[in-house]
């Protein structure tokens, strides 16, 4: 047995957001920017309203199989803020649950992106910034 886990990532948001910049022009088109727009509607959009029921991030396994699974990266900082607003959690499953809301509520309101610290460019959906420290240059 297994699951698949449909996880939000960049261009969801984006779309949610309003910014329809990574769309197909002619699938765009076809549909109509405004239907387009109209069905990405966080709040009443029909493709909307099913983005927003998506983790950002799971943690899926058993014992020393236990994996986090996120689109671009979930940075320390985030979970430990979620943390701190929440309370401490007793698994890593539980310390998800925070940002996970967190996310739903932030996408619920993309049109006027509160939430620029999860959506942004260095949330758990796009990290643009590098991921890993270079090694300093030989003596």
């Amino acid at each position: 047995g297994g699951r698949v886990v449909t996880l939000l990532g960049n261009h969801e948001a984006l779309n949610l957001e309003g910014d329809f910049r990574y769309v197909n022009e002619a699938e765009l088109q076809s549909t109509g920017r405004e239907t387009w727009s109209e069905m990405f509607d966080p709040e009443a959009g029909a493709i909307g309203a099913e983005l927003r029921g998506h983790e950002a991030a799971v943690v899926a396994g058993e014992g020393a199989c236990r994996t986090l699974f996120v689109h671009a990266g979930l940075r320390l900082h985030h979970l430990l803020d979620h943390l701190r607003q929440s309370g401490t959690a007793s698994t890593a499953a539980a310390a998800l649950d925070a940002p996970n809301e967190r996310m739903r509520l932030a996408l619920g309101q993309a049109r006027s992106r509160p939430y620029a610290d999860l959506t942004g460019d260095d949330g758990p959906l796009w990290r643009s910034k590098p991921r890993h420290r270079t090694a300093p240059p030989a003596r």
